[in-house]
């Protein structure tokens, strides 16, 4: 069974007042934010809370489709990450990536799980 749920995190102003949410169904979904953060860490945050709530209902073994329009957050997680492990989360040119308190939370909520996006 796949399990397809949407994620989605936005600001007004960057930063600004900033929100992020997730939705699996009517009965399976939450929402928070901040007065004041980046759309990016809405957008992480949204993916890092669905990974949490999903392992907490028992359905860490079950695939996860996330729907996520952040190409940030995509390419995070499924093609920039290893590099950014491997050079001490760093980025290739050398600075810190950014966010990567939500970063590492997410690296860990991700392990063992099987995740598409």
């Amino acid at each position: 069974m796949t399990l397809t749920a949407a994620a989605d995190g936005s600001s007004l102003g960057n930063p600004g007042p900033a929100g992020w949410a997730w939705y699996v169904d009517d009965d399976c979904w939450a929402a928070g934010g901040w007065e004041s953060s980046t759309n990016n860490r809405g957008e992480l945050t949204a993916v890092l809370e669905l990974l949490r709530a999903t392992e907490a209902a028992g359905l860490a073994g079950e695939e996860l489709l996330i729907q996520c329009d952040s190409q940030y957050v995509i390419n995070s997680l499924t093609r920039w990450m290893k590099g950014w492990k491997r050079r001490g989360w760093r980025k290739a040119d050398g600075r810190p990536v950014l966010n990567d308190d939500l970063m590492k939370a997410l690296d860990a909520a991700l392990a063992g799980r099987a995740v598409r996006f």
